[in-house]
């Protein structure tokens, strides 16, 4: 998770949001929405991607045999 510049006037927020979230990772209550899966060769463009925020969802690298 990235909370950035809101995060850093805010003492304990990070750590209040993950005591928040683990409970559910847990339990396996957060289902990730994959949008796209790219090969390992795509990878540095899923990342600029990323870095642009041109994406939706979770992004996953797959290896092929």
């Amino acid at each position: 998770m990235g909370w950035g510049a809101y995060a850093l006037p805010r003492p304990g927020y990070p750590r209040q949001q993950w005591d928040e979230l683990m409970p559910l990772l847990e339990a396996a209550g957060v289902t990730p929405v994959v949008t796209s899966e790219v090969p390992l060769s795509d990878v540095p463009a899923a990342l600029f991607a990323m870095e642009s925020r041109t994406l939706l969802g979770k992004t996953v690298a797959v290896m092929r045999d």
